[in-house]
């Protein structure tokens, strides 16, 4: 499990260009090492009380679907309590790793 999020984590934010701090909120447990982003990635940050994002990025993930040979997590991000999104990635096992093959669906708030 812990490769697949790596994974979707490489392809949503590897690629940004961005140093700003990821702040992993605590719904998104367990810790995994996250590789691939320019900037600090902090665990067990939840969006402060007062709305105030502070300039990070908050980001969870969970599982939505799963068989034996398909995987679907959703990843979603939130810049403080001005928008969010979230993209449901596909990955498949193939030769025994996960692969991300595509997106089904998402939200945008």
């Amino acid at each position: 499990m812990a490769a697949a999020v790596q994974r979707v984590f490489l392809l949503r934010f590897g690629f940004s260009g961005s140093r700003d701090a990821i702040l992993v909120r605590r719904a998104a447990a367990p810790i995994v090492h996250l590789f691939g982003y320019g900037g600090p990635v902090i665990f067990g940050r939840d969006i402060p009380s007062d709305h105030n994002g502070r300039g990070g990025t908050y980001v969870t993930w969970k599982v939505v679907a799963r068989s034996h040979d398909e995987l679907v997590i959703e990843m979603s991000d939130w810049e403080g309590m001005l928008g969010g999104a979230g993209t449901n990635y596909v990955l498949k096992q193939i030769d025994a790793q996960w692969v991300v093959v595509g997106t089904r669906g998402g939200w945008i708030a």
